[in-house]
């Protein structure tokens, strides 16, 4: 009975998943047949800072998680964008990623979505900085926040203005804006595994859902200010959302 309980519950994430990987599949064996006419697009869509409206179709499959069935805060987003949308992003991603890794812009305290590093980065800084604070005979106070629904709660423009600080050229500004401008998305759900409804499509206004490519670069890229602004008192480890800060102050001898 708990075997079948389990399969009940991970079927509609298989179901997703195996039919994002039938489309890729499908690509994959065209790849001699399109790969001229994809680069063709690519380069033309990044050289004109346009991206193609056919590719900003969205569509959300509504997965149970836990819980309460009629809470929608129990059920986990799963978005199935375009194949050839993905190929695009991942273009514009290698680019952005030059462009800062030229510049040296990204904090050294952001160890999330990066080459290289990972969580036993962000955990063996956190933890060396307790540790020297000890040694040092000094206080330490942690703050750990973990934001709720981060990704979905960007400010488009804030995150077009800090890319203009960072540099990133008049026509990747405007290529960005493209790619948020009039992207439209819709909720497909599943009713007993044979009844279909659909959403009406609706404009995405903020944040990033789940599923884009250029989503972890952009989103800490957004929060990539945060360290220099509170650096001089502070140690800051962040992991994509997740921030940890560290205060010491030396303890006073009476």
């Amino acid at each position: 009975m708990k075997h079948k309980k389990i399969r009940q519950k991970h079927c509609g994430i298989l179901s997703v998943r195996s039919q994002e990987r039938l489309r890729n599949q499908i690509i994959y064996l065209c790849n001699s047949l399109i790969s001229k006419l994809l680069s063709h697009v690519c380069n033309k869509s990044i050289l004109t800072g346009a991206f193609p409206d056919r590719l900003k179709y969205l569509i959300v499959k509504s997965l149970y998680k836990n819980g309460n069935r009629s809470s929608i805060s129990n059920y986990r987003p799963i978005s199935l964008l375009p194949v050839f949308s993905k190929v695009l992003e991942k273009t514009m991603c290698c680019r952005l990623n030059q462009h800062l890794s030229i510049n040296n812009t990204l904090a050294t305290g952001q160890c999330g979505f990066r080459k290289d590093l990972a969580t036993e980065q962000a955990a063996y800084t956190l933890i060396n900085g307790i540790l020297q604070a000890l040694n040092s005979q000094s206080q330490t106070v942690g703050i750990f926040c973990d934001l709720t629904k981060a990704f979905d709660c960007v400010n488009h423009d804030i995150l077009i203005e800090k890319l203009k600080y960072y540099g990133v050229n008049e026509t990747g500004i405007h290529w960005i804006k493209s790619y948020f401008h009039n992207r439209k998305q819709r909720v497909d759900i599943n009713v007993n595994n044979f009844q279909n409804y659909s959403s009406t499509w609706e404009i995405v206004k903020r944040g990033f859902p789940q599923g884009y490519v250029l989503e972890p670069l952009l989103f800490i890229i957004y929060m990539n200010d945060l360290p220099k602004q509170i650096y001089h008192f502070t140690n800051v480890v962040l992991f994509a959302d997740d921030t940890s800060i560290l205060i010491t102050e030396k303890i006073m001898k009476i």
